[in-house]
């Protein structure tokens, strides 16, 4: 009775996830009623468990403790997440993303990857998300992401047939983000659990979901960096297993390369991976032939069609670009008011307090350590990058590929929760701050405004405090007194 309640409510579930396929593109599928009726459903699975939980049957608990299956993850992690993501009832993306939102249909329809024939780029001035290459005109960032959409372009040009273009595009980029964050979101929580256990993996994947940009950039429309970080969770989820045989490590190696093909800069990650497979040479050399095999093929078709190895992104970002603010970047990735991970993200400031979690444990040092190589790589790079406040964005959204490792360094804080007496409020707070600037950032156009007002390519503006982008999300009147949200 129990596993049938379950699997009708997943049922229930899966159906609302996969309205925005089936609804008329006339129909607004973020409308206020439809989200209503997802939180209606949302918690009717919250007491449903509290009902099975009254009679001990809700969550199977062993010598290890509580477990989730596979039904409880999805209804319990996945569904209140995919909700979330969408709740917000609002499109934030930019200007960056529209030829990722035109390639999937592009590739479908046409066979190319030109996009001459879309109409926003047949006008006199060509967006700067496109890029002439010869006769064509093709996207200037990075092609994993567009690519990795066309499965599911496939799908909605058989549901959603006709109609307005736009609003399939805007309904496409929005769903498919949604679904594709909670995908990573759900391999990232299994890979960290078949290594740290249950309890420890669901703090530090919530952590991920939830008080980091991942929430407020990659669910909410398809940037590169959506697509390489499913494509990295794959792979960590591959890598985790305490167990990792010969043909995950190559699956896992395959997989970094198509996130490198997302974005170039998640190669350094992948690198850090390695660390997993340290000292287990056969998985280790299969894992860098998996790396070698897919970037190198990614490397030359690029060069092929751009005639550069890392395509639109490598012409648009030449050598040039790189180290005039390195000083101010290195302080200002961590402490910019607008843009620093230290502020965004307070809960940072405690990783001190979980050192102790690292003396007896091995399996806890490694990820530690490969988190922290992957943390620090990516840093470097993105401070030593000329505009490494990322242009017009929401928070510190250049370091969001090293979100999966912002939330690993946090296991030995979580592991130490009861040691950590007086400082578990100072955790509790930090990341309640933390995750209520993501909600801000998500569920209201402050960061938009502020966006609109400021030029943060202004250094002042970088380092203001009273006119911070941070401080407009939790008080716009302070910085801006007649926006509105």
């Amino acid at each position: 009775m129990k596993r049938l309640l379950l699997s009708g409510l997943l049922v229930a579930a899966a159906a609302y996830a996969a309205l925005p396929l089936v609804l008329p593109l006339r129909m607004d599928w973020l409308a206020g009623p439809i989200r209503l009726t997802g939180l209606a459903l949302v918690l009717l699975v919250l007491a449903v468990y509290a009902w099975l939980a009254m009679g001990r049957r809700a969550l199977r608990v062993d010598a290890r403790g509580f477990r989730l299956r596979s039904l409880d993850v999805a209804l319990l992690l996945a569904f209140p997440l995919y909700l979330l993501f969408i709740g917000n009832g609002l499109w934030l993306t930019s200007a960056d993303n529209i030829s990722t939102m035109a390639l999937g249909p592009v590739v479908l329809r046409k066979g190319t990857i030109d996009l001459s024939s879309v109409p926003i780029y047949q006008k006199r001035r060509l967006p700067y998300s496109g890029i002439r290459v010869g006769d064509r005109i093709l996207p200037a960032f990075p092609l994993g992401t567009g690519l990795l959409s066309v499965p599911y372009v496939a799908v909605t040009e058989l549901t959603l047939p006709g109609g307005d273009d736009d609003a399939r595009a805007r309904r496409r980029d929005k769903h498919l983000a949604a679904l594709l964050t909670v995908a990573t979101t759900v391999l990232f929580f299994l890979g960290v659990r078949s290594r740290h256990g249950e309890t420890s993996a669901l703090a530090v994947t919530l952590v991920f979901a939830l008080a980091t940009t991942v929430f407020s950039n990659t669910s909410q429309a398809l940037w590169s960096i959506t697509g390489a970080l499913f494509l990295l969770s794959v792979a960590l989820w591959l890598l985790l297993a305490p167990d990792a045989s010969t043909g995950r490590a190559l699956l896992a190696g395959l997989a970094v390369g198509g996130a490198f093909a997302c974005r170039p800069t998640v190669l350094l990650a992948g690198g850090a991976l390695a660390i997993f497979l340290w000292r287990r040479w056969p998985e280790l050399l299969v894992y860098a032939f998996g790396v070698l095999i897919s970037v190198g093929v990614t490397v030359l078709a690029l060069h092929a069609v751009y005639g550069h190895p890392l395509g639109g992104y490598g012409l648009i970002n030449p050598g040039n670009r790189w180290g005039d603010h390195l000083q101010e970047g290195l302080v200002g990735t961590l402490l910019s008011p607008s843009r620093g991970v230290l502020l965004f993200f307070p809960y940072l400031f405690l990783l001190p307090w979980g050192l102790p979690s690292l003396r007896d444990d091995p399996r806890l040092r490694q990820t530690v350590l490969a988190a922290s190589v992957a943390s620090i790589a990516i840093y470097l790079v993105v401070s030593g990058y000329d505009v490494w406040w990322g242009g017009k964005s929401v928070g510190p959204r250049l370091m969001t590929e090293v979100a999966p490792f912002l939330a690993l360094l946090m296991l030995p804080v979580f592991r130490r929760w009861r040691e950590l007496g007086r400082t578990r409020m100072a955790l509790a707070v930090t990341l309640a701050l933390a995750v209520g600037t993501q909600v801000l950032s998500t569920y209201t156009y402050r960061a938009y405004v502020w966006n609109r007002h400021f030029d943060i390519g202004q250094k002042p503006v970088r380092w203001s405090y009273g006119q911070s982008q941070l401080l407009a999300l939790w008080c716009p009147s302070c910085v801006l007194p007649s926006s509105k949200d």
